[in-house]
């Protein structure tokens, strides 16, 4: 009976086969043909159209070393704009005249910015076509007008002493390093009017023929080419127009900074900082190079850092990537450009799996980890650093102006990561008994010691440093954030657990983070600055890192955010990027900083500092790939892994990512119950695994494609029950600074503020004589008779050598005048009137006793002889600065608007007035004291310092000092 059973369930499985072979189900015996994820049709280069005429700028570059930044509807106005090539400013910009009358830029139809050039189109019709090109020094201009119209290019750098070898072409000639600026002009038969700028060796007949107008508007087409090829490449598509734009042009500006100019690298920022920094480089190195899989560069630009490791084992820096490399110097002043050089090696590898590269460079992260170990680190493990070694490193006269040493709290999460990171490294290529292992319990003990020592349980989030001392510092900064976003790298060991991650993400968005970006600090902080800008309260670089907010710290803002599903705060934060990028000026670029606090009267923040930053650009396309897509690839495993996460107003995402050799296609789509997931494969005969983790879901779903043409799709529906009270409670709000906030460093100044009509001393308006000494010339050599200026030549001869000292009785004002043999105005600041020149004026007033001191301050190391002691000395540079015998300030005058100048170039003086209450016992016998330097203002504007005098001279230092404490002082004049 048992048997016929058996038989009977053969026979019913078997006709049950045959029935469903009979069966006609076309569907399935063919494959089911599905859309491509990316359409391979071709897209047109962005572009944004100015039709107001409201004033907006713009910056190229060539990608080698030249970048030109100018104006959409007015001309450019300081030395920083124009044309530069390899450092060297060439050209601040040029007019057209048509007819012999000035085509208007303020009376445009519209301005047009394409990626690779700009069109003006002017109110008669008339059209400019501006091009720089790649790879050569040339800009390429086109005029498009009537026929038998004349054409006039000006450069307007040269308005004096002008040659024109055709009537067409004002042009000063010009060398500048050997090298001469040529302009020529050709007209073809069409009207069409052609002006070649070029920068570089010339015959005395050089011209344009037609074939070579030909070769220049091939090189213009060509330009253009690699930029739709550089869209086309690794394609991408959000369901939101302004989203969509904003990353076009973000990915278009990046590409501009990175260039060839000393070896492969990233400039920070343009327009000031068109050189490689090692931090800048390594933070942008991401979205810059690894998201569109631009991998040949990505190893250049590591190789060429790590051929300028310092190596040198006797010194503090052994092991160190460099902070800056310019033309002229490498500087290694930098704590955690090495780390974040370490930690993109590391990135590159998950993307490639390119294990040969990973040996390579390899003894480059052992010099360097073994270099701190011996030189910087602590018997906690931390890495110690000086306080202006940190990204943080505004420095002026009193010293840095945001002190975070000795151990700053990204710099130990950094530290940890690198350590491990090196661990991997070293098992990876020497196996299990290898130096890494002492590294990696090292990390371990640095995490132990970090979560112990940096951990506020008060707050619930970290310290920003520990000072020298062990104690912890009490200000709140966004650096804490590094110790959540550094380490989140597969492979890498958490530094903090997840509740802490999660809380110091969550301090951090309360508490610093504005829908405009990230504070450097917090705006409750006495310290805390509203604005940049902001003379004559405070000079720019005293709020550069205290409260302004830089834009790319929205990057791991974003990060930490979506880490915890906060799609609210990211979304916002993210949505407000791309305004920025496409309405804020620089257009389809995005600045350095913004001003936290709105000004009077004005409905939009202000941009300030460079106009195109790296970092900031590269953080918007990292959020984009890393934490909207949510990509991360770990290619060496044939692993991918996914976090995506579609905030309000991007509705669904298309893209191409790059993985090892070639790539996969993402496709991201919201429903109404949670969200589609599509992957396409392209690689034949690869499987492909890894998982993907949906907002608000604790399991991951398993991804697995096993070769190439294949899809893995997956639709989430979320089971989210929580009810709305308990979700509004655990949304993250973004911090909100109070608008009737009275900010301390501005309403609680502990000096008086001299105005320009108190300080302003005109040309022929004088007393009577007070004091009058000659000082002898040509001595300008310091106390040794062996000083030397800097190299570069804003540095003229004799703008530190003292002819004479005068000071005059104005009635209620002592007016002063310094005569020197010359004077100098580069053009940076013109409402100083000059720059370059410092001067002290000691002085000994009995009448006003107090403290007496010999130290001369603002960097000047020098110490005046007992016999002439002083109780209140002038500083005179970028402003005017009056302090006691205990070096404290008593008044402050800092020019703002060019009418109340210092100086006066033309006739080699400088000349102010103090009110009489400041030195009330000035007479003929005082005794009076006038040493000359030369000024540096530290790369910002204001008073400035002292600059430096070294034993060789530099481009931006003097030479001839012999030991380490030299003064900086090179000429001296004393009265009795």
């Amino acid at each position: 009976m048992y048997g016929f059973k058996i038989k009977i369930g053969i026979i019913f499985v078997v006709l049950f086969f045959m029935l469903i072979n009979a069966c006609s189900f076309p569907e399935r015996k063919r494959a089911i043909k599905k859309q491509p994820i990316l359409v391979d049709r071709f897209r047109p280069l962005p572009e944004i159209r100015l039709k107001d005429d409201s004033d907006r700028q713009f910056v190229f570059s060539n990608k080698i070393a030249g970048f030109f930044t100018g104006h959409t509807h007015r001309y450019n106005s300081t030395n920083f704009e124009g044309w530069t090539v390899n450092e060297v400013h060439l050209l601040k910009d040029y007019r057209l005249f048509q007819n012999g009358r000035e085509l208007k830029r303020d009376r445009l139809r519209a301005f047009v910015l394409r990626p690779y050039g700009f069109e003006r189109i002017y109110a008669n019709g008339t059209v400019e076509s501006f091009v720089p090109l790649d790879s050569v020094d040339a800009l390429f201009i086109k005029i498009k007008a009537d026929k038998g119209d004349r054409i006039v290019l000006n450069l307007t750098d040269y308005k004096k002493d002008v040659s024109a070898k055709t009537p067409e072409v004002v042009v000063k000639r010009r060398s500048f390093n050997g090298l001469q600026l040529k302009a020529n002009y050709f007209k073809a038969n069409d009207g069409q009017h052609y002006f070649i700028l070029r920068y570089g060796k010339f015959s005395a007949d050089d011209s344009i023929s037609v074939r070579e107008i030909e070769n220049f508007e091939k090189a213009a087409a060509r330009r253009k080419e690699r930029m739709e090829q550089l869209l086309q490449r690794y394609p991408f598509f959000v369901r939101n127009r302004q989203v969509m734009k904003a990353l076009q042009w973000s990915l278009f500006s990046l590409d501009a900074l990175v260039t060839q100019q000393k070896g492969a690298g990233i400039w920070a920022g343009l327009p000031w900082f068109n050189n490689y920094w090692g931090r800048d480089t390594f933070i942008s190195f991401h979205g810059a190079l690894l998201v569109n899989g631009q991998f040949e560069t990505a190893k250049s630009i590591l190789r060429n850092f790590a051929r300028f490791q310092m190596k040198d084992e006797n010194s503090r820096e052994l092991g160190r990537i460099p902070n800056r490399i310019t033309n002229n110097e490498t500087i290694y002043n930098t704590a955690d450009g090495t780390w974040w050089f370490i930690r993109a090696i590391y990135e590159y590898f998950l993307y490639t799996g390119d294990q040969s590269f990973l040996q390579e460079m390899f003894p480059y992260v052992r010099r360097a980890l073994e270099g701190a170990i011996g030189k910087r680190v602590d018997e906690l493990g931390f890495l110690t650093h000086r306080d202006a070694e940190t990204w943080m490193d505004a420095v002026g006269s009193e010293g840095p102006w945001s002190p975070r040493g000795n151990r700053a709290v990204e710099i130990q999460a950094l530290w940890y990561t690198a350590l491990q990171i090196g661990a991997q490294m070293a098992k990876n290529i020497e196996g299990e008994d290898s130096q890494g292992q002492k590294w990696l319990l090292l990390s371990r003990k640095v995490k132990d010691h970090f979560n112990r020592y940096y951990w506020n349980e008060t707050r619930q989030a970290l310290y920003d440093h520990l000072n020298a001392d062990g104690t912890a510092d009490q200000q709140i900064r966004p650096n804490q954030m590094f110790a959540v976003t550094v380490p989140d790298l597969p492979g890498i060991e958490p530094l903090l657990t997840r509740q802490r991650q999660e809380a110091v993400a969550r301090f951090v968005t309360s508490h610093l983070t504005t829908p405009y970006g990230v504070l450097s600090l917090w705006y409750k902080d006495e310290n805390f600055h509203p604005y940049h800008h902001y003379l004559p309260y405070y000079v720019p670089d005293a709020a550069y890192h205290n409260g302004l907010i830089w834009c790319w710290l929205a990057g791991p803002a974003i990060s930490g955010q979506v880490k915890f599903d906060q799609e609210g705060s990211a979304g916002q934060l993210f949505l407000n990027e791309v305004d920025q990028i496409l309405n804020f000026d620089a257009i389809g670029s995005f600045a350095e900083l913004v001003e936290p606090v709105l000004r009077k009267g004005e409905q939009r923040p202000r941009i300030s500092g460079t106009i195109s930053q790296a970092w900031s650009l590269a953080e918007f396309l990292r959020n984009f790939y890393h934490d909207l897509v949510g990509y991360q690839p770990i290619a060496h495993e044939n692993r991918v892994l996914f976090q995506p996460h579609l905030i309000d107003g991007i509705e669904e995402i298309r893209c191409r990512v790059p993985f090892k050799d070639d790539h996969l296609d993402v496709h991201l789509q919201k429903t109404a119950t949670g969200m589609k997931f599509r992957l396409h494969s392209n690689f034949p005969h690869q499987r492909i695994d890894g998982y993907v983790r949906f907002p608000g879901d604790s399991i991951p779903v398993k991804i697995f494609i096993p070769d190439s043409g294949r899809d893995f799709e997956y639709e989430f529906i979320a089971a989210d029950t929580t009810s709305d009270s308990v979700k509004l409670a655990r949304r993250w709000h973004l911090a909100k600074i109070d608008s009737g906030l009275k900010f301390a460093t501005i309403y609680k100044i502990p000096f008086k503020l001299l105005r320009g009509k108190q300080v302003f001393s005109p040309i022929g308006r004088n007393g009577p004589t007070v004091i009058y000494q000659r000082d002898e010339l040509h001595d300008d050599t310091g106390q040794n008779g062996m000083f030397t200026y800097p190299e570069n030549k804003v540095f003229e001869e004799g703008i530190t050598d003292l002819k004479s000292l005068t000071i005059y009785d104005n009635d209620s004002t002592w007016g002063f005048r310094i005569d020197l043999r010359n004077l100098v105005d580069p053009g940076w600041h013109p409402e100083y009137g000059f720059q370059l020149t410092f001067v002290a004026i000691a002085v000994n007033d009995p009448t006003l006793g107090g403290v007496y001191s010999t130290e001369v301050g603002h960097l000047a190391q020098y110490r005046l002889p007992n016999r002439r002691k002083f109780n209140r000395i002038i500083y005179v540079g970028g402003g005017l600065e009056i302090r006691d015998g205990k070096d404290r300030r008593i008044a402050l005058f800092v020019p703002v608007d060019g009418k109340h100048p210092l100086g006066y170039v033309q006739h080699k003086q400088i000349r102010f007035q103090i009110p009489k209450e400041f030195l009330p016992g000035l007479n003929r016998k005082s005794k009076i004291t006038v040493l000359c330097g030369l000024q540096d203002d530290h790369g910002g504007s204001g008073l400035g310092d002292f600059r430096a005098v070294l034993e060789n001279a530099g481009q931006w230092h003097g030479g001839g000092a012999r030991g380490r404490h030299s003064s900086n002082v090179y000429d001296v004049l004393m009265v009795n």
